[in-house]
């Protein structure tokens, strides 16, 4: 167990390099001689002398102040040993403990070379290896220490940094032993934020304390799995102190998220005793964002009127679009028009009866003309034009936003069936959702047909769903174009590379159909009647009857999960998180606004997002249009 020290007096040790080593020299003697040359080369020549020089505070001489300052090494920050274990004067330490150091900074690798660390008893090396993982080094010893012995950490005043800065001095400490071995497993003492904690701040660390001190290699990514929805937090897991795991998120946590952390069985102390099990807990993050109403109601009461924020009137409105003016443009479906709210919440009539009158009439004055319970509504790239589903009159119908608002029919005539073609001669039954891409693309969920149709200029076709052949043949089903099947195809949103989500509202799923007509569930079930409320990734998440949704510009999609009373987002993953309303499993309807979670809604249906990144609901059950700001 026990070696001689050399005569050089230097401990010669055992020593496994599981990290790369290289011995670093200090560079500062090498510098002191080339600053010397370089002073002596000036003062010889003359040249840049006067610069370099100052006169002395006493007056009587020159010094070379700013040649000096100019070369010698700027110190900002002292490299020492921070703390030890087993602590300076410790008596009754265990016979198979290891020993560790941990130092301000990273050790170079040259601190496992021969003698700058070492264990002694009696100037006698303890045999073992040592180990260094950012800034701890710990010696494991070959066999048990020595029993009812004084042992003397050593470290010399050699060892550098990885920036090649010295440590202040040697360090010497000295700790007895007893026959005893550790057996004991470590345990969590206590835990930041605190078990169940609420309210939690979106930058706030994980900090995890133990009851004694823990192996530095036992510490990796490994330790400790913190979550969210059963995705796991990308992050950094260091040892920070002796006994505390430090866990930091690489981005601030989500607002409202429930976090969940297990600390791992691998974590072991110096003995290699493990964590006997392991340790979970979770909290919950701050809430944060606003609910407020732009426009309509705030005790939801329908009507039918202009006016300001509270002052105007909505009757059940459906969907919603917005321009690149921040105006909103709001299917007010019980009252058959299509109404304009100016960011500032003033609203007026656009398109379609001011009295509440149905029916089917195209004209060139737009409150002229005459809708039958219009549903989804769009507007092009150009803001020129806006494209609307007519349901009961089972057509899609365009308004100019320029002069008068001109209404026509785009597809579609005032008749239900299920008929590809050019213009009055398709056929669409029910339709509500409808969405345009870049290119000016129409995307429609027909659905009575319970199909996804695609209309290029005027001419409709089948991308997904029902083919013409059929009429209203639902399901569910994952396959390719006519052979897909969908329940009730409601909202409908598209991304930048052609792909059209689909809230599939009668499946309660939210499912994606490539450009070429391939449909896959997205997130939700994957089998009809399994509606519920439950956050998850992929198929594991639930909604219940989700109606409209957005996407931005970073692929996430937001979803009015309408039976629910929630807002759902869901990442480009496929991760589902309640982003506003009441958390799962329990659904809670209303009409609340203040922070994201602690908002209410009943029925909510249509959603849309401005180049801001703030979203707006038609509550449709409370009569409202809501603002929401992340």
């Amino acid at each position: 167990m026990l070696a001689s020290l050399t005569s050089e007096n230097k401990p010669s040790v055992s020593i496994n390099r599981n990290e790369n080593t290289k011995l670093i020299r200090d560079p500062r003697p090498m510098l002191k001689i080339i600053t010397s040359f370089m002073v002596i080369g000036l003062l010889t020549s003359g040249c840049m002398l006067y610069p370099l020089v100052s006169p002395s505070s006493s007056g009587g001489g020159n010094t070379l102040l700013s040649l000096i300052g100019l070369l010698a090494p700027q110190e900002s920050y002292a490299f020492k040993v921070e703390s030890v274990v087993p602590e300076e004067g410790s008596t009754a330490v265990k016979i198979n403990a290891a020993i560790q150091i941990e130092f301000s900074s990273v050790p170079s690798d040259s601190s496992l070379e021969e003698g700058y660390v070492s264990v002694t008893v009696d100037d006698n090396v303890v045999e073992g290896t040592f180990q260094k993982r950012n800034r701890f080094i710990t010696f494991l010893p070959s066999n048990n220490l020595y029993i009812n012995r004084t042992h003397e950490i050593f470290v010399s005043p050699a060892l550098l940094d990885s920036m090649g800065k010295s440590i202040e001095g040697e360090f010497r400490s000295k700790f007895v032993t007893q026959d005893i071995p550790d057996i004991t497993s470590p345990t969590v003492s206590s835990v930041s934020p605190s078990l169940s904690a609420t309210n939690v701040s979106l930058n706030s660390p994980i900090t995890i304390n133990f009851s004694e001190a823990l192996l530095a290699s036992s510490v990796d990514a490994n330790a400790i799995t913190v979550s969210i929805n059963n995705v796991s937090v990308p992050g950094t897991t260091t040892l920070s102190g002796q006994s505390t795991i430090l866990f930091v998120p690489s981005s601030n946590w989500p607002a409202y998220a429930l976090v969940n952390v297990v600390v791992n069985t691998s974590v072991k102390d110096l003995a290699s005793n493990s964590l006997s099990t392991e340790y979970s807990f979770s909290f919950r993050t701050i809430d944060t964002g606003t609910v407020t109403i732009l426009a309509g109601s705030n005790a939801g009461i329908s009507g039918n009127a202009n006016g300001t924020d509270t002052a105007a009137r909505f009757q059940n409105p459906s969907y919603l679009t917005s321009d690149n003016a921040g105006n909103l443009y709001v299917t007010d479906t019980d009252n058959c028009s299509v109404k304009k709210i100016t960011s500032a919440g003033v609203v007026s009539f656009f398109a379609g009866s001011n009295s509440g009158l149905c029916g089917y009439v195209n004209n060139a004055s737009g409150l002229a003309s005459r809708f039958n319970f219009p549903q989804g509504i769009a507007i092009n790239s150009a803001y020129s034009q806006i494209f609307l589903t007519d349901k009961f009159t089972h057509s899609i119908r365009r308004i100019l936003t320029t002069s008068t608002f001109t209404v026509s029919t785009n597809n579609g005539n005032n008749a239900s069936a299920n008929t590809n073609g050019s213009g009055t001669t398709s056929r669409f039954s029910y339709p509500e959702g409808i969405v345009l891409d870049a290119a000016g693309i129409i995307y429609v969920s027909d659905t009575g047909n319970c199909s996804i149709r695609r209309i290029s200029g005027t001419t409709a076709s089948t991308l997904a769903g029902t083919a013409p052949s059929s009429v209203g043949v639902c399901g569910y089903v994952n396959a390719t174009g006519g052979t897909a099947r969908f329940q009730a195809p409601k909202g409908v949103a598209v991304d930048s590379f052609g792909n059209v989500f689909v809230a599939d509202s009668g499946n309660c799923a939210i499912r994606k159909v490539t450009s070429t007509g391939v449909v896959t569930t997205f997130a939700g079930p994957t089998t009809a009647g399994n509606c519920g409320f439950a956050d998850g990734t992929g198929s594991s998440a639930r909604f219940n009857n989700p109606q409209g949704i957005v996407i931005d510009p970073d692929g996430n999609l937001y979803v009015t999960d309408t039976g629910n009373c929630a807002i759902r987002k869901i990442t480009s993953a496929g991760a589902v998180s309640t982003f506003s309303g009441a958390s799962p499993p329990t659904a809670i309807c209303g009409n609340v606004n203040s922070s994201l979670r602690a908002s209410r809604y009943n029925s909510p249906k249509g959603i849309t997002r401005d180049p801001n990144g703030n979203l707006y609901v038609t509550d449709t059950l409370n009569h409202a249009i809501k603002k929401i700001v992340p």
